[in-house]
């Protein structure tokens, strides 16, 4: 006789619970590990860097399963009183030393993570970088930039002019480091509880965020709803997670590497890449961009899930979806958009 659903519910709510507890002290030791580390606990007893214990909120979305795939710790923590966030690797994919990735070779360690910066992010390789990299642990600093999220952070903070689209980075130890907190994640909850005028800086951001993008050669390639948040005090959408972030040059190098039968052999997750069919490779050719990622992933709703414009007051939907779709599935500019994103459509 079949055990009765109960007991069905029952078992894997409880298989359910136990792995959640599991993972909590799988996280705790990992962390304890990190902090042990001289210059994390340097941080902890000055005071800098405070942990909240995650046993007392268990059930945390952020503390158990980050939606960070490449990272072990996604960690909510105080750095001096800032509300921010502390990230580390996913230990299965361990950063290589030093020692290990020079061997063979006649390089000094300077030179070499330097020779591996340019190979990695050419088009983002500045002087004042290349002084920060120098001045840091080199050791410690090569962990951290075989971190693309580390990279683009770090490389946004040297910018001239800072950008509000990047989460501040604010500290470091060892392979650990801590960007500020964004005050809301956005997800269907978000959008459920903006109205349609609320909604319209949100949009807004997004449409400028993909103007700075296009100014400095950034392709996001993995475009979803929880991968941005909203700051309300600067009324601007900011990435946060940018692990599949890629120059446009490291990007095309990318489908330059891989063979096809068909152009979705050629998509690197929501980039859209071209496959020369007769000769079974993948064109060095970007079939999209960052407003038509945007466009079909967060603007237009998608199976079963809900995009900014699902909250349009129903007069002005058709409208809108019909740009979100017209945009998603062609090339297509940020001005052009705006243009087309009018005030008696929008508003």
């Amino acid at each position: 006789m079949p055990p009765s659903p109960v007991i069905v519910v029952c078992a894997v709510t409880l298989i359910s619970v136990l792995v959640k507890v599991l993972l909590i002290y799988k996280r705790e030791n990992v962390l304890d590990n990190v902090l042990s580390l001289p210059d994390c606990a340097q941080l902890v007893t000055s005071g800098r860097l405070k942990i909240p214990s995650s046993l007392s909120n268990w059930w945390s979305k952020v503390d158990l399963f980050p939606s960070h795939a490449g990272k072990e710790i996604v960690r909510p923590v105080l750095f001096d009183n800032i509300p921010a966030v502390l990230k580390l690797k996913r230990l299965p994919e361990k950063c290589l030393s030093i020692a290990e990735t020079i061997r063979g070779t006649q390089t000094t360690p300077l030179e070499h993570v330097r020779r591996s910066v340019q190979a990695n992010y050419h088009e983002g390789v500045t002087e004042p970088l290349l002084n920060r990299i120098e001045s840091e642990d080199l050791e410690s600093i090569f962990c951290r930039l075989q971190q693309p999220e580390y990279f683009f952070l770090l490389w946004a903070s040297l910018l001239k002019r800072s950008s509000p689209h990047f989460p501040r980075l604010l500290g470091t130890c060892g392979e650990v480091y801590i960007v500020e907190n964004v005050e809301e994640v956005l997800n269907e909850e978000f959008i459920r509880s903006k109205s349609w005028n609320e909604m319209q800086p949100v949009i807004n951001s997004f449409i400028s965020l993909t103007e700075h993008l296009n100014h400095v050669s950034i392709q996001l390639c993995d475009v979803k709803l929880d991968n941005f948040g909203w700051d309300p005090s600067t009324q601007e959408v900011k990435m946060v997670d940018l692990d599949t972030a890629f120059f446009t040059g490291s990007l095309q190098e990318q489908f330059r590497e891989r063979q096809c039968v068909s152009d979705e052999d050629c998509h690197l997750f929501s980039c859209r890449g071209c496959c020369d069919v007769p000769n079974r490779k993948c064109l060095v050719k970007i079939a999209d961009n960052n407003l038509v990622r945007i466009c079909r992933e967060i603007f237009a709703p998608r199976f079963m899930e809900m995009g900014l414009f699902s909250g349009a007051p129903l007069a002005k939907k058709e409208r809108l979806f019909k740009l979100a779709k017209n945009c998603g599935r062609f090339q297509m500019d940020w001005s052009d958009f705006r243009s087309a994103y009018q005030p008696e459509i929008a508003q």
